[in-house]
């Protein structure tokens, strides 16, 4: 019952949320949303010099933040108490999709005033500035590529060109405001809180580029070769283990050397054979 009641709160919040998007715009044109809070309409803009025509994972890069009341009752006290940003890694292959490149928060830090003053005539303002080999990225992508997570991507170095190969598509935002509203005659303020997720793709917009949706990314791995050569030698190292298991079964005095040997050869041999297999499994790549 309580999830129940948290996805719907979610939903009217989301659906609260309406963007603005100017024809044909990519984040240096910006993107808005329209927010009704209350009796109070809130418009929030993301908008960044960076990304006319492309969007590098590994640049560094800066988001200008701005919140603007568009209407409000008479005599409200409006605060924006804090502001908390994400950047997030989008991506196809789900291991890497989501890990986390750059975040910050934005509050008053000390004094009297519980927050900065929004109003009419006063919009909130921020920069984002997001570092490119952050040590966010840096401990996500070895954390995938090392073992810890699924493995599937092996030692690659972090590059943006091993980042689209392992099926990055941009960056996902999300940015969160604990909004502190008084209204005439009020004592205390009370809290409301908006929401903001969206996507910024390679090109620069806020679209997948056409095409995108049909790749599927499985898995990138880079030892093709390694992983042949230790088929082929598990194979060979079975078939010496059969042949010598047959030839000490053959000779007049059962040679139990022979075939012990001839077993840790076989076991080896299915052993290798085994882990070759498994990383064929990784041999998968984009496919469109």
């Amino acid at each position: 019952m309580r999830y129940s009641i948290i996805s719907i709160f979610l939903f009217l919040l989301l659906l609260s949320s309406i963007p603005v998007l100017p024809e044909g715009s990519s984040i240096a044109s910006g993107i808005s949303f329209d927010h009704q809070v209350e009796d109070i309409l809130i418009r929030t803009t993301y908008w960044s010099p960076y990304g006319s025509e492309k969007w590098r994972i590994t640049d560094n890069k800066i988001l200008y933040i701005k919140l603007e009341i568009l209407d409000m009752p008479e005599g409200a006290t409006i605060l924006v108490e804090h502001m908390h940003a994400d950047c997030f890694i989008h991506s196809y292959f789900e291991d890497i999709d989501g890990l986390l490149q750059d975040t910050m928060d934005d509050k008053i830090h000390g004094g009297s005033t519980p927050g900065f003053l929004v109003s009419t005539s006063y919009p909130y303002t921020e920069i984002f500035s997001i570092e490119g080999y952050s040590k966010w990225l840096i401990e996500g992508w070895m954390f995938v590529v090392g073992g810890y997570g699924s493995g599937r991507i092996r030692e690659k170095r972090l590059t943006e060109e091993n980042l689209i190969e392992a099926g990055v598509l941009g960056s996902e935002f999300v940015i969160v405001y604990d909004i502190l509203i008084k209204y005439q005659g009020e004592q205390y303020y009370h809290k409301a809180m908006i929401i903001d997720n969206f996507y910024v793709f390679l090109d620069g917009g806020f679209v997948p580029p056409e095409g995108e949706e049909e790749k599927e990314v499985i898995a990138v791995y880079p030892y093709r070769v390694e992983g042949f050569i230790v088929g082929i030698t598990g194979i060979a190292v079975l078939i010496i283990g059969i042949i010598l298991a047959y030839i000490s079964s053959r000779v007049p005095d059962f040679d139990y050397e022979g075939i012990a040997i001839a077993l840790i050869l076989g076991g080896l041999g299915l052993l290798l054979i085994a882990a070759a297999l498994y990383w064929a499994y990784d041999l998968l790549v984009i496919e469109s």
